[in-house]
């Protein structure tokens, strides 16, 4: 018994480590070892230059926190010279890192706290990517820097208080990320601060007086977020202020009128707030005021002759609140230079006659009262709709510019755009550019009226284009319904247009063309050309370009292949859905490699079948482009019923590309079968038990261990009953 117990334990323990490694790997102890030194590679003397070689170490070591698990590279590593890292300025003398321009690098990690020891950057961009996390306090150790935009991306927590010690700071951005809690008043420290902008966060909390220490502040942008409290008036001592720009928060009380003094503002944008009293007849000294924008809050009394100094208006907004008497004679100077209609429209919105207009009385026993406004109800504005996501232009174009509201049930409205605001943001390029256009609400009844032309600006760069709604349902949003109020377009603005070329017979490369390529993963690619085109065909998807398309002097191959199941449902704005399959169209160069973004020079035409229940309703279908993110974007295409039966053919302008199938208007119920109603089933938690069945069916890995332990048992009994002795009448020994 000792000796069969001697065989069992030994192998019933190695059973059971198996099953636990199996099902529990382990997971690795050790972290890479963090760089303590620059490598040759990098071209850096570490006696001649301690101080860049220290920032080569810091560099190397945030590479990865920076990148995250996103698509993004940066190329910074031993094996290549400081000099032709990405995006990495270095100078001075001795030489030091001076700048990180990292803006949309497709950042997904957090910010290193590393940084904090490039003791000599002087800028440090980081905005339009996904960071995460906190805002390292360590960022308050560079004293030489000049500039830092962390804008659009996921940070959360509180603004540290220690980047009050950035005392060189010309231009502090934090807007667009999910910071919280209070402003640090440490912040009125950065005593060179020309620039700040911390909107569209959930900060609360009051706005520090110590702002107005802040000299020599050019923009002060607090929009969109959760502060309360009322307005300082120790603001009044930024006596260079251009902007102040607080709307949409939960402000409350008057308007100081010590606000009167800054005289150099161009930009008052108070709405969306729940400030109380009358207008200060101060505000008549902004003589240089461009927008005046304090609508959707609780102003009352009477509006004041001063504004009628304010002739530099382009936008005035008073309505929304609680204003009584008539609108001063002396305003219409400075209205009328926003347009002709302009007076109508005021007193419109404001449910007030000009003083000079109020209707004779006449001998009815009970007059006619004077119109008050209609408070605008909540919850009106489903989306607004942009119509492209990302286009490429030139310097110098024109571009048209116009969006699509929708209201409740999803339902098009464009009389709900009120008072569409376009605003241009550079990301990311040399120079400036910063433009806003607004259209009113009346215009926007109308589609011509919801309609912009902005000529694109002289700035070569990344812009991002904002149209926003200022109406009183888009106040007091979170940052996950922003959405509904606004819409974002990317626009990459290049060199000047050169007009068309004049029209010359394609061209291919030199030698012979083959008609196949093959990668490396053994996929075959039919090879498309200048002056042939080129035609795939699957037993799914068909590919066809004409002579041509293909930029001249190049070979692509082209494949295709299913790519998933189409199981997005809706498009954003709800014109169309998706069925069948996605398909995804894939091209390489001559030399084999995957093209990331190839253009073509024509439309090249792309045929997938159209599934069940589409086939049936052929007329309302489509050929659509779908993301990861099941953003759709409606190809021009038509169906086409062929010996093969239903399909949809479209054309597309770039690869590689993922296409579906689709049909707009409401989606198409599928058939089922009648089924008698017993009351729905409630869904059990899963708290364990057999890990070979679950809800989801069998799992396969389990299945085959408990068989492996079955076996194994059997074989040690096997074992243990072959040692045994055998006593003379055929039993077991004991």
């Amino acid at each position: 018994m000792h000796t069969r117990c001697n065989i069992l334990v030994p192998l019933l323990a190695v059973l059971i480590a198996t099953l636990v490694a199996v099902e529990y790997p382990s997971q690795p102890t050790a972290q890479a070892q963090a760089i303590t030194t620059c490598p040759a590679g990098a071209g850096v003397d570490a006696l001649e230059d301690p101080g860049l070689a220290a920032d080569c170490v810091v560099l190397l070591n945030a590479r990865d926190v920076l990148i995250g698990t996103g698509a993004g590279t940066l190329n910074w590593s031993g094996d290549r010279a400081m000099s032709e890292w990405d995006r990495v300025g270095i100078g001075g003398s001795p030489q030091r890192v001076h700048e990180l321009v990292l803006a949309v690098s497709g950042l997904t990690g957090v910010v290193p706290e590393s940084l904090g020891q490039l003791g000599e950057l002087r800028r440090l961009e980081l905005g339009w990517n996904s960071l995460s996390g906190k805002i390292p306090p360590a960022l308050g150790n560079l004293t030489k820097l000049w500039k830092l935009n962390m804008s659009n991306n996921q940070l959360s927590g509180s603004i540290p208080s220690t980047l009050g010690g950035l005392s060189n700071v010309r231009q502090l951005n934090l807007g667009s990320n999910r910071l919280s809690g209070a402003i640090p008043k440490e912040l009125g420290d950065l005593s060179n601060l020309e620039d700040l902008r911390l909107y569209n966060n959930r900060l609360s909390g009051k706005i520090p007086p110590a702002l107005g220490n802040l000299t020599k502040l050019l923009v002060l942008d607090l929009s969109i977020n959760r502060l309360s409290g009322g307005l300082p008036p120790q603001l009044a001592e930024i006596k260079n202020l251009r902007d102040l720009l607080v709307r949409n928060n939960q402000l409350s009380g008057k308007i100081p009128p010590k606000l009167g003094e800054l005289t150099e503002l161009k930009e008052l944008w108070l709405h969306n707030n729940r400030l109380i009293g009358e207008i200060p007849p101060a505000l008549g000294n902004l003589t240089k005021l461009e927008r005046l924008l304090i609508h959707n809050n609780r102003f009352s009394g009477e509006i004041p002759e001063e504004l009628g100094d304010l002739l530099s208006l382009k936008d005035l907004r008073l309505d929304v609140n609680i204003l009584t008497g008539c609108i001063p004679v002396a305003l219409r100077p400075a209205v009328l230079r926003i347009g002709s209609s302009a007076p109508r429209i005021l007193s419109e919105r404001l449910g007030l006659y000009w003083c000079d207009m109020i209707p004779t009385p006449t001998p009815i026993p009970t007059p006619t009262p004077i119109p008050t406004p209609t408070p605008v109800s909540r919850a009106l504005i489903s989306r607004i709709v942009p119509p492209v996501r990302s286009i490429t232009l030139h310097k110098g174009d024109a571009v048209r510019i116009d969006i699509d509201v929708y209201g409740v049930q999803n339902i098009l409205d464009n009389t709900l755009a009120d008072d569409v605001t376009f605003e241009w943001n550079l990301v990311y390029g040399n120079g400036s550019f910063y433009n806003r256009a607004i259209r009113d609400l009346d215009a926007n009844k109308y589609p011509e009226g919801r309609v912009i032309m902005l000529t694109i600006p002289d700035v070569l760069g990344d812009y991002i284009l904002t149209a926003s709604l200022d109406r009183l349902e888009c106040q007091d949003l979170t940052e996950d319904d922003m959405d509904d109020c606004t819409a974002v377009m990317s626009i990459n603005v290049r060199r000047e247009g050169i007009g068309p070329e004049p029209t010359a017979p394609p061209v291919d490369p030199p030698g012979e063309i083959p008609s196949t390529l093959v990668d490396d993963a053994g996929n075959e690619y039919v090879v498309f050309s200048p002056t042939k085109g080129g035609k795939f065909e699957s037993d799914t998807v068909s590919i066809s370009a004409k002579p041509g398309a293909v930029r001249d002097g190049e070979l692509i191959g082209v494949r295709s292949g299913e790519d998933s199941t189409a199981n997005c449902e809706y498009t954003s704005d709800g014109r169309a859905m998706l069925q069948g399959s996605r398909y995804r169209i894939d091209a390489v160069d001559v030399n084999r490699r995957s093209l990331k973004s190839y253009r073509l020079k024509a439309p090249v035409e792309v045929c997938v079948p159209l599934p069940f229940p589409i086939s049936e309703s052929y007329s309302s279908a489509t050929l659509a482009a779908v993301d990861d993110f099941c953003d759709l974007t409606l190809l021009n295409s038509q169906a086409r019923l062929d010996a093969s039966g239903f399909k949809v053919c479209g054309t597309i302008g770039e690869l590689p590309i993922t296409v579906a199938a689709a049909i707009t208007g409401p989606p198409i119920p599928t058939p089922t079968a009648p089924m008698i109603e017993v009351g729905e089933a409630e869904e059990l938690p899963d708290t364990g038990g057999a890990p070979w069945l679950n809800k989801k069916g069998p799992n396969k890995k389990a299945l085959i261990l408990l068989l492996v332990i079955l076996g194994c048992a059997v074989a040690v009994a096997g074992i243990a009953t072959y040692t045994s002795p055998i006593r003379k009448d055929g039993l077991p020994s004991p």
